[in-house]
């Protein structure tokens, strides 16, 4: 990937910063308010559809119209899973992202996080990597955050390599004394002509993708003061770097 890194913080994005915030209290609110009849919603389905299984076994001999009605009732489902997950996405990028900051060693963030991919990347033939930087690197964050942040980037990346490749997550200081956080996939990489745009609200390439992901993990480390770089060859696989301000406890 010899490509220079960009810094996806782009323009695009800093002139978002102000509108996204003024919307998020009525955005926030209002997807609040549809939360709760969908998940009813999503009950009375599931109760409707043992109904069917139900009556299929006590009438056999209405077997194929019940099949077709099950049929329609899951589909009914899934889409109400979808729109649950799509929802639940919105919510998290949308939230105002106020790290508590604690000592925080990087490197053992990153451990937890391997230790939870690792079953999903084994059964996708994924590889999975971890390098620590030399001694502890320790940070003043909200780890909680920056673990969803940090988990948005490996999931992105091991949706990249559906056939399975090979995942590095490491930590390193950089020789200004930044620490930073390498997510590195052997996938399919990302176009020269949409690298930019890859932290934009709902832009995805990939079917099922909600496309806030990104722009979560891209607000998270922002809250933080940091930023995020990419570094992509179409064919070759991507990198993202979690850049953070050199301010950490001792």
């Amino acid at each position: 990937m010899s490509r220079q890194p960009e810094n996806v913080d782009s323009p695009w994005a800093a002139q978002q910063g102000d509108a996204i915030a003024e919307l998020s209290a009525v955005t926030g609110g209002l997807a609040h308010e549809i939360r709760n009849p969908l998940a009813t919603l999503k009950v009375n389905l599931q109760l409707l559809a043992e109904d069917w299984r139900e009556l299929s076994r006590l009438d056999p001999a209405a077997s194929d119209l019940v099949r077709r009605s099950l049929n329609r009732v899951e589909t009914m489902l899934r889409e109400a899973d979808r729109l649950a997950h799509i929802l639940d996405a919105f919510l998290r990028y949308s939230a105002r992202h106020e790290p508590r900051r604690i000592p925080c060693d990087l490197s053992q963030l990153v451990a937890r996080i391997a230790e939870f991919v690792a079953p999903q990347a084994a059964a996708q033939g994924v590889n999975l990597e971890c390098r620590d930087a030399d001694g502890p690197l320790r940070v003043a964050v909200d780890d909680d955050l920056l673990e969803q942040a940090l988990l948005n980037l490996v999931f992105n990346a091991l949706q990249a390599m559906p056939d399975g490749g090979t995942l590095t997550i490491q930590t390193r200081r950089l020789p200004d004394g930044r620490p930073a956080i390498d997510v590195i996939d052997t996938g399919t990489g990302i176009p020269p002509d949409r690298v930019g745009r890859v932290f934009e609200p709902y832009y995805s390439t990939r079917r099922g993708g909600t496309g806030l992901g990104l722009p979560t993990a891209r607000r998270i480390v922002a809250a933080h003061g940091g930023h995020i770089d990419v570094r992509s060859e179409p064919g070759q696989g991507s990198m993202f770097t979690i850049i953070l301000p050199a301010d950490g406890p001792p």
